[in-house]
């Protein structure tokens, strides 16, 4: 057990091999989420058709809303693994283990023990939160890991200073991910060198050129939106997005001043088990920073309070906004029960971490079994992808659905663009306006709830018909058009995505 406990091949081959396990294992089977997941892979589908590296379409239009490192990861992992619903999950994934492997590194080199080490990568493995974010396909894991990276840069910047030019890579990839959010990593190193009055190092060369560079790339895909778009990329993603969601005027708790402390609540509920030894760790750390001016600890109650403050000044607050600071609490939890346990006791945590490991990644690769806040074991796109093959049969490529009575963000509006390549169009409210369309365009085809579908039947009998029905959705046409549905799915030409 002793060889094990500090065996660095072993802890390596361990976390990687698990963190890929557990993070797509059955990853397809529920397909992405309809709302962020679908937006960002049908971005890297249109990117794909497009061919242009710079300019994001949606729906054929362009799109200012996302930065588009996490569309190019994803339209990667479609050119070479074709395009499905793992392929749009596995950049997360991927870029969730690396994070675990640069968290293990990270411990390693601030604490100097490879158990401490080994048990920072399995905390950040274990909590269903993390798990559920790297099973996304959205950009947080990966901004994670580009934070994570370039801390991990910025540290080792101290034995070689050209260490910095990866701090400063890092930094211009999280930018791209997360727009000013991916600052992250300079306003963490910024504070820490105060902190720690390291004046003179904020001038070294290598790491000012590194800021320069990190910002320079940072900000290419804004300058070439700039001078494609002008007024309208600097209106819609600056102006609009961001002051959306920095803004303190717009608090979606309701604007109560106590709304500032929302993330504690997240946090005693996503965190568990590790809640109570997080927050003696965080009270001893501050400790050895202020009395013992330990710098190691100070490090990591930087990054932890930066993050956690500038994410809760923000209106919308919800968990995976703060991913980027789950490594450095894994820091925290793994060196105070490091510090806590004699030998015996460190053999006995191990096994049982282990074990929890493996346990959970049999679950999820191989049960229904739904664990803790792992809610990607979930179905989220089932009736989408069940009308996905006779939508794409029935509805020509470059017409729309019509849509009755459903609303931006349910389903189909976002996962049918990716699962069936068609767009639906703004939601009627009237069966009369409904029906007046038919009337005009009865080859049409159309989407509602199974709800709204029966009463239209009840409402006016024999007018329409349904081509495919589930027990959320009705897809219909016009009674005229009957005729003219197509159910002989071997036809070629089907471009529907699983």
């Amino acid at each position: 057990m002793q060889t094990l406990l500090n065996n660095k091949k072993f802890h390596y081959i361990f976390l990687i091999y698990f963190g890929l396990l557990t993070f797509l294992g059955r990853v397809a089977w529920g397909g992405i989420r309809p709302d962020a997941d679908a937006w960002y892979a049908q971005k890297a589908k249109e990117l794909i058709a497009s061919g242009n590296f710079f300019v994001i379409n949606f729906h054929g239009e362009p799109a200012f809303d996302h930065t588009p490192f996490f569309i190019w990861m994803d339209a990667l992992s479609f050119k070479l693994f074709g395009i499905s619903t793992y392929s749009a999950i596995l950049p997360s994934a991927v870029f969730g283990t690396a994070t675990i492997a640069l968290t293990y590194k990270i411990a390693h080199r601030l604490f100097d023990d490879r158990w401490i080490a080994f048990v920072a990568g399995i905390i950040l493995l274990f909590p269903g939160y993390y798990l559920e974010t790297a099973r996304k396909g959205q950009v947080d894991a990966t901004l994670g890991f580009l934070v994570t990276l370039a801390l991990f840069a910025f540290l080792k910047a101290k034995d070689n200073p050209r260490w910095y030019y990866l701090f400063g890579l890092g930094t211009a990839g999280a930018i791209l991910t997360k727009s000013m959010i991916g600052l992250f990593p300079f306003i963490i190193g910024l504070v820490y060198l105060i902190s720690t009055r390291q004046f003179r190092e904020i001038f070294n060369i290598h790491l000012v050129l590194s800021v320069i560079l990190g910002l320079l790339l940072g900000s290419s895909w804004y300058i070439a939106n700039w001078i494609y778009f002008g007024d309208a990329f600097l209106n819609s993603h600056f102006a609009e997005l961001l002051y959306n969601s920095l803004s303190g005027d717009h608090i979606e708790k309701g604007g109560n001043w106590w709304s500032y402390f929302d993330y504690f609540k997240e946090l005693f509920q996503n965190y568990w088990p590790w809640v109570p030894i997080l927050v003696v760790g965080l009270w001893l750390f501050g400790k050895k920073a202020v009395l013992e001016s330990d710098r190691q600890a100070l490090f990591v109650l930087v990054w932890i309070a930066s993050v956690f403050i500038i994410m809760s000044s923000a209106s919308i607050r919800q968990t995976h906004y703060l991913i980027s600071m789950f490594p450095a609490m894994a820091l925290v939890v793994a060196k105070t029960l490091g510090d806590w346990l004699k030998e015996t006791g460190r053999e006995r945590l191990f096994k049982v971490l282990v074990g929890a490991i493996m346990i959970s990644a049999f679950l999820i690769g191989s049960t229904g079994m739904e664990l803790k806040q792992a809610s990607s074991l979930r179905q989220k796109s089932k009736w989408t992808r069940d009308l996905a093959a006779v939508i794409n049969l029935n509805t020509p490529q470059n017409d729309w659905i019509g849509n009755f009575k459903l609303r931006d963000k349910e389903e189909p509006q976002t996962g049918l663009n990716f699962y069936g390549d068609r767009f639906l169009e703004s939601p009627l409210q009237k069966p009369e306006e409904l029906m007046a369309q038919v009337e005009t365009l009865p080859h049409k085809t159309w989407l509602a709830s199974i709800e709204e579908f029966k009463k239209l039947q009840q409402q006016y009998p024999g007018k329409l018909y349904l081509i495919h029905g589930n027990q959320r959705y009705a897809y219909f046409t016009s009674m005229q058009n009957k005729d003219n549905i197509q159910y002989d799915f071997s036809k070629e030409g089907l471009t529907y995505f699983r």
